[in-house]
């Protein structure tokens, strides 16, 4: 058995060590294969017991002196415990390799507690021992030049405000402290996936949120915390070939809806699956969104955009719907003008007729606008690349989120530099902004943020794969 780890000890080297985790399953994979199969003859079981044992030894990967042997008992000590629940089976087979990516992540995540809870009892005997100290009269050492954030403890995290109406986004290692929201949603969506029992196996009363990622069906986060993946293959042969977009969800937080080539798919809150074709010659599906009643949904196709619905005929809209949002209370139709140039204009929809478009007086640093618009009470919030003059310090920043008010008027900028690969908009409500930001570093994970307008408080809801798409509902 390994010895306990080093909780102090520098961060591991990620993709060193998970290649080395990886190739070791590989290596002892007959012996694991027949120590879990020793216990039961269900295959989705055996594979639970596999994932469970490869998990705890990730999470002391670099302490453990026999891998092996602390491999081996870890399956014999799940065998014999009440967590083997048929409901928590892993009822897709996976291969090695995803096997070992899913542990690799759940161990990652076990690392992480621990390193809290150290970090957490070292905390109070800091402050414990301070108490005494002064209390003797003992002046503390002085610790100016120490590090004022670990690695191992999440930290509150805010945007930096620059000017009225101008923030900018955290570099990327102060984002990763922000502290995650307090609530039933999961850490890590990647483990959850590789875990998730079907959706019909348990009640869902809506949805909070849908995740998905490429060798994965969609995932069903609802607000008790439990996820449910959703058995899609009635329609589409490969989880890849299954597409969300991040206004999927509809407004009653009832279904999820998504694309399967140029096919719209309708998800409901029991799993049931429903085809809804596309207009002749259609083309590639773009984007899909729903209007307020929720009764049809906004699909964008190549050559146009057109209302879809479960046994209706297609209807044709005249406004370009990746680029639309609806008004919070008139629910009309908004659009944005496809290139701000000088200025920011958006124009509503009566039926056929457009209104004159309403432009901001003052020019923003906005170059260009690029995926969909959200609307909450009181304003609209798109994301955008900036102007070149969209700098801080004397660096440049690409990146940018703007809100605006239902006149049109920019009330915020967010900016984020180039040390982000992009800055999607999830969904806004109530003044907070729920925002997709990674990272340029091909390693660097997707993390899901809010964005609250009221104090620029921001909040880690979960993290996923760079390629992982995310769509978030009403809680």
């Amino acid at each position: 058995m390994g010895t306990q780890p080093d909780l102090r000890e520098p961060a591991m080297n990620a993709p060193a060590d998970f290649d080395a985790f990886s190739e070791f399953l590989k290596d002892v994979e007959t012996d694991f294969k027949d120590a879990a199969r020793r216990h039961t003859e269900n295959e989705s079981a055996a594979h639970s017991l596999m994932y469970a044992a490869a998990t705890r030894v990730a999470s002391q990967w670099r302490t453990t002196d026999d891998p092996k042997r602390r491999l081996l008992d870890e399956v014999d000590h799940h065998a014999h415990t009440q967590w083997r629940d048929e409901e928590a089976f892993i009822h897709a087979t996976p291969d090695l390799d995803r096997l070992a990516e899913a542990a690799w992540l759940a161990g990652r995540r076990i690392r992480r507690r621990r390193r809290r809870r150290w970090s957490l009892s070292t905390l109070v005997i800091v402050v414990l021992t301070s108490l005494y100290l002064w209390s003797a009269g003992v002046t503390p050492v002085d610790a100016e030049n120490e590090d004022a954030y670990s690695s191992a403890v999440d930290t509150p995290s805010a945007v930096t405000v620059l000017d009225a109406d101008t923030v900018a986004l955290p570099p990327p290692s102060v984002l990763a402290r922000t502290p995650f929201i307090q609530s039933s949603v999961p850490g890590d969506l990647d483990v959850v996936a590789y875990q998730a029992p079907p959706l019909e196996a348990s009640r869902l009363d809506s949805i909070a949120m849908v995740f998905r990622a490429d060798s994965y069906w969609p995932v069903v986060i609802a607000p008790d915390g439990l996820a449910r993946s959703s058995d899609m293959s009635t329609v589409a042969d490969d989880p890849a070939q299954v597409r969300l977009w991040p206004r999927s969800i509809s407004p009653d937080g009832e279904r999820f809806a998504a694309g399967v080539k140029s096919t719209v798919v309708l998800v409901d809150r029991f799993g049931a699956v429903t085809v809804v074709p596309p207009p002749t010659n259609a083309g590639a599906l773009l984007d899909i969104a729903w209007p307020p009643d929720g009764a049809t949904v906004l699909a964008s196709f190549e050559t146009g955009t057109w209302l879809l619905g479960p046994g209706t005929e297609p209807v044709a809209v005249p406004w370009f719907g990746q680029a639309t949002t609806f008004h919070p209370d008139t629910e009309q139709p908004v659009e944005f003008a496809s290139t701000p140039a000088s200025e920011i204009a958006t124009r509503t929809w009566n039926g056929d007729e457009p209104s004159p478009p309403d432009s901001a007086e003052a020019s923003a640093p906005v170059a260009a606008w690029h995926g969909a618009p959200a609307a909450d009470t009181g304003r609209y919030v798109r994301s955008c690349t900036s102007s070149p003059e969209a700098t801080v310090a004397g660096a440049p920043m690409p990146w940018c989120v703007a809100v605006l008010t239902h006149q049109t008027e920019l009330e915020w900028l967010l900016l984020a530099g180039e040390r982000y690969a992009g800055v999607t908009i999830l969904g806004a409500r109530n003044g907070e902004i729920y925002l997709s930001v990674q990272s340029s570093s091909d390693l660097a994970d997707q993390r899901i943020l809010r964005w609250r307008l009221s104090d620029h408080n921001l909040a880690h809801v979960t993290t996923v794969t760079n390629g992982a798409q995310v769509a978030v509902g009403s809680w």
